[in-house]
């Protein structure tokens, strides 16, 4: 997932491979439009509220507007800076809510700057525009506080979450006496989708080179809640990290465990600047679809396989 703005030559190297998923910019901005587009339906429809509530003469209708008048302020001229904080919420995962935060405010602050200049741009008086600009120095002062506050909360409880996740889940180094364990685990895990390919599993053939791939310096034995779950082989490089093979038992699939597993490869990759990399099986569009929420993108496929990579 991407955070970088959206420079021509960017947009130009995306072409035909642009996602509204990886694009932490694109989903800020469609959050900020949103928003702000059902803040101003608000704004007009209570603005048009007194010609429906039967008022029968024109003092009472001024009267009514008059007493909808702060409410119609905070909606009209609020609602861009609402819809940043709105935005930034929703804009996409980081590593942490900050850095969520953060990215979600760099993607929503372009679209959210326009709406305010244009709502500027739309008044008359000078008079207008001094209150406007007062109104979005205060709205920036309630949209500071309002993050501070809102940020502290998610980060509390996210930590108490994720701190109780990340204790059910950890890895230990391979030992020789995992071989057998690994090879049934790639068994379970990748029988069915080998016998649709090929036709057949030849356990034989199929040990043989489990045996020769079996590095007990690169595979990792995945556990969870104390009890060995799988495994997780990743090699190293100086220019990039490459996910060989994750294999999860399938009692154990669909509780996280390789998500959480891999967003931890791809915090460590750049940490280091490094890419990484990953192959998956064309008839296994479960794992593309797990791959590409957590920011991969497919760069070649083969008849077999497809292969992605992350940055």
């Amino acid at each position: 997932m991407t955070d970088s703005l959206p420079t021509l030559s960017r947009v130009a190297a995306a072409w035909g491979r642009f996602s509204y998923r990886e694009s932490i910019v694109a989903r800020g901005a469609v959050w900020t439009l949103i928003c702000w587009a059902l803040g101003s339906g608000l704004f007009f429809l209570l603005l048009t509220l007194p010609e429906y509530m039967g008022a029968s003469a024109e003092g009472s209708s001024t009267e009514n507007i008059e007493l909808l008048m702060p409410v119609l302020m905070v909606i009209g001229i609020g609602s861009p800076l609402i819809s940043l904080v709105t935005g930034a919420a929703l804009s996409g995962g980081a590593k942490s809510f900050l850095d969520s935060l953060k990215r979600g405010l760099k993607a929503a602050a372009f679209p959210a700057l326009v709406l305010l200049l244009l709502a500027a741009a739309s008044l008359g008086s000078e008079s207008e525009k001094a209150g406007l600009l007062a109104a979005i120095v205060f709205w920036l002062g309630v949209l500071a506080a309002v993050m501070g506050c809102f940020g502290g909360a998610c980060r509390y409880v996210a930590g108490k979450f994720l701190s109780q996740k990340q204790e059910r889940i950890s890895t230990r180094k391979a030992a020789e006496a995992d071989f057998e364990f690994t090879y049934r685990a790639k068994e379970r895990a990748y029988k069915a989708n080998i016998e649709k390919i090929w036709g057949k599993w030849d356990d034989a053939w199929q040990r043989a080179e489990h045996r020769k791939d079996f590095d007990t310096g690169l595979l990792e034995i995945i556990v969870f809640d104390g009890v060995d779950a799988g495994y997780l082989y990743v090699c190293r490089y100086d220019t990039h990290v490459q996910l060989a093979d994750i294999a999860i038992l399938p009692e154990y699939q669909g509780k996280g465990i390789g998500t959480q597993l891999i967003k931890g490869l791809l915090a460590e990759a750049r940490g280091r600047g490094l890419p990484v990399g990953l192959g998956v099986f064309k008839i296994n569009p479960g794992a593309q679809k797990l791959y590409k929420s957590l920011g991969f993108v497919q760069v070649s496929e083969d008849a077999i396989f497809i292969k992605m990579r992350a940055v």
